[in-house]
């Protein structure tokens, strides 16, 4: 899902989109996450779904902290859930969806 790993280039992501990202904060967890905005440069800013605001960042689309739904499953990692409320697990239901679909 990297840029460098398609022609679409930056182009291929958009507000809403589903991820695994790295915790900056810790980086031997991965993520369900969303991207939250595309600025005007191409930069994502990272929201990790259950979570508050002040745990999201701004990356590269090039950055090796994200990666596309699945790939934690595809190199046998293991991701972290959201975190929260009946609405959050409706959130990752969703995402488990989108797993199953491009697996």
């Amino acid at each position: 899902m990297k840029a460098s790993d398609s022609d679409a280039g930056v182009s291929q992501f958009k507000a809403g989109m589903k991820l695994e990202a790295v915790d900056r904060q810790y980086p031997s967890l991965i993520c369900v996450a969303t991207v939250k905005e595309v600025n005007g440069k191409g930069q994502l800013l990272i929201h990790f779904d259950g979570w508050g605001p002040g745990y999201d960042y701004w990356c590269e689309p090039t950055t090796p902290d994200i990666h596309p739904v699945g790939w934690c499953k595809k190199n046998s990692r293991g991701i972290n859930k959201p975190q929260g409320s009946v609405a959050i697990l409706y959130v990752y239901l969703l995402y488990i969806c989108t797993l199953q679909v491009f697996s």
